[in-house]
Parts: structure tokens; sequence; C-alpha cells
């Protein structure tokens, strides 16, 4: 049911304005909340090559995010984001 509500959130991103090259960035950015949960939760340990490529999608998500240039529909662009969050 999580994968189906997860690509539900994520259609609807897509439709609220939100660029594939976005959404498919910040869906590869989920790897943070999951290493973060296996530090706190599972005692699990990276390399800092680990660190690094987490950081480095991350960043790439911030730069193509803030990188658009904003238009008259940059409501429907937040709710794109809303909902690929949501995805997550």
């Amino acid at each position: 049911a999580a994968q189906v509500t997860a690509k539900a959130c994520t259609s609807l991103a897509l439709a609220n304005g939100l660029s594939f090259p976005v959404a498919t960035l910040a869906k590869s950015g989920k790897m943070a909340p999951v290493m973060l949960g296996s530090l706190l939760l599972g005692g699990a340990s990276y390399s800092v090559r680990e660190y690094l490529q987490v950081a480095a999608i991350i960043g790439g998500t911030a730069i193509v995010s803030l990188g658009k240039k904003k238009a008259a529909g940059s409501a429907s662009s937040t709710m794109g984001v809303v909902y690929i969050f949501l995805s997550l």
C-alpha cells in the first residue's frame, strides 16, 4: 500500500507543476532519511564517500529547485513539492 501511495503522490507532484528532473532527484534523496534512521536505530556506519554521495544528491536537488525561474504557476509548484515530500 505504501508503494501505491508513493506513486500516486509522485504523479500528483508532476501534475501540479513539479518538473520531472526535480522529482527524480528528490526521490533519489530518499536515502538521507534512511541513512539517518539506520544510524540512530540500527547502529549502522557509513564511509565518508557515502556521506558525500548523499550530500551531492541533496545539493543537486537544491540547485535544480532553486535555479528554476519564478513563474505565474509557482503555487502549483509549491503543491508539487508538498506532494513529492509526501511520496517519500
